[in-house]
């Protein structure tokens, strides 16, 4: 999996196949960035797992900031479409 995120100041590069997972190009220097060992998906289940074993409610992502994510996405699509800015 790869892919790339182009900042106003700066580019991010995520790519599993190289060396330094996680790169940072800014002002013409590129650093890498320190991941955590595992997947994204493993941390996820493993947090997911530790809520029920204790019985608590997920605090790091609720559905209330899922929500917020998808209307973000929708309005990314939507000014793509149209090309104008999509307020939220």
């Amino acid at each position: 999996m790869q892919y790339t995120v182009n900042f106003e100041q700066a580019t991010a590069v995520f790519d599993l196949a190289a060396d330094s997972v996680l790169t940072l190009s800014k002002d013409g220097e590129t650093s890498a960035i320190e991941l955590p060992a595992g997947m994204g998906y493993d941390h996820e289940i493993r947090y997911f797992l530790e809520c029920i074993a204790k019985g608590g409610k997920p605090a790091v992502i609720d559905p209330e900031s899922a929500v917020t994510s998808v209307r973000i996405v929708e309005a990314e699509v939507e000014s793509i479409r149209t090309g104008r800015p999509v307020r939220l």
